[in-house]
């Protein structure tokens, strides 16, 4: 179940981001940060309570999968000449 959970943050983050990007632009790191975190707790298929557990547990999991989510997104615009 664990690693289940951890998928679901995985596929959330990449919207998150995306979603966060369109919204607040280039800059501003920490808004679209807290932006994608707050994207995935409220998009997760839990129950509130659940919804907590895991962000207390796995929070330092979401802001590293959200970091690798944007180095990916930047490095693909690098290649493509953005």
């Amino acid at each position: 179940m664990f690693k289940n959970i951890k998928k679901i943050i995985t596929e959330l983050a990449k919207n998150a981001v995306i979603v966060a990007e369109k919204e607040l632009g280039s800059g501003r790191g920490q808004q679209k940060k807290q932006m994608a975190i707050s994207y995935i707790l409220e998009h997760m298929p839990f129950s509130a309570f659940t919804k907590s557990i895991i962000s207390i547990f796995l929070s330092k999991f979401i802001d590293d999968v959200i970091e690798t989510i944007v180095q990916q997104i930047n490095q693909q615009q690098k290649e493509k000449g953005e």
